[in-house]
């Protein structure tokens, strides 16, 4: 999600576009956090530094959802929003599990967490 866009400062004389005050943000469509530095584009992902998810709907229609996530956490609450839609889902492509990734929150021991029972007493 854009959280900002570019400003630009203009030349007072002829009105062109002379510097650039404030850079475009990008957050986690998810949780909103600030993911800019991770993304050199919002279509184009680094390597292991945020999580792309994309859904195909059936619907040739309807356009595909491309997220871009900050952590397996947030990935798990966007698969769980879509749930009550899967019968109009094609497919969804998921990020590849790296383990060479130290990003906190997308380690592969971030992802396994995610299956772990809550310990009963």
């Amino acid at each position: 999600m854009k959280l900002r866009d570019t400003i630009y400062a203009k030349c007072s004389c002829c009105g062109h576009t002379a510097d650039t005050i404030q850079e475009e943000a990008y957050g986690c469509d998810t949780c909103g956090k600030d993911i800019t530095g991770e993304l050199m584009h919002p279509s184009q992902l680094k390597y292991s530094e945020v999580l792309g998810l994309t859904v195909f709907w059936k619907d040739r229609d309807t356009h595909n959802k491309d997220r871009h996530l900050c952590s397996w956490k947030c990935l798990l609450v966007e698969l769980r929003g879509l749930a009550p839609r899967m019968e109009d889902i094609d497919f969804i492509t998921l990020p590849y599990l790296s383990p060479d990734n130290h990003t906190p929150g997308q380690e592969v021991s971030d992802f396994m967490d995610l299956f772990k029972k809550p310990e009963t007493k």
